[in-house]
């Protein structure tokens, strides 16, 4: 199997979420790709780094100022005209700003390893995203 082919057995390799088979072609790989060992390696250290942070804790209310920041600032009209041969369209900066955000994130759970870090904060955000949106 290719390198490619094993990006996603190996990055849930490191998260651990691996079944036993799929342990065993990750570690059979890595015993061959000294790419993908140094690849892995640079995956862990990056793991071993978040998990030494220490908690954040946000002062008390900061929920309930940025909600109110982004409802002042949704209100306030910010619109751009886009222009074509055949029609005209107005769009909100915040909006597009918004669709673009949940379609990175879209292309993160559709590209990614199902179990992966990348894909639980995404999968948090558009839960986020939803909620701003009341839906």
């Amino acid at each position: 199997m290719s390198c490619a082919d094993l990006m996603e057995t190996l990055q849930m390799y490191v998260d651990g979420t691996t079944d036993p088979e799929e342990s065993r072609r990750a570690e059979d790989h890595l015993a061959e790709c000294e790419d993908c060992r140094h690849r892995v390696e640079g995956w862990r250290r990056v793991a071993r780094v978040v998990a030494g942070l220490e908690p954040v804790m946000a002062p008390e209310g900061f929920a309930d100022r940025v909600m109110e920041s982004i409802r002042r600032e949704a209100a306030v009209p910010r619109r751009v005209a886009i222009h074509d041969s055949h029609e005209s369209l107005t769009v909100s900066w915040t909006w597009a700003a918004a669709a673009g955000l949940m379609i990175a994130l879209g292309l993160v759970l559709w590209l990614g390893p199902e179990g992966s870090a990348a894909a639980n904060v995404a999968r948090g955000l558009l839960q986020f995203l939803a909620s701003l949106l009341g839906r």
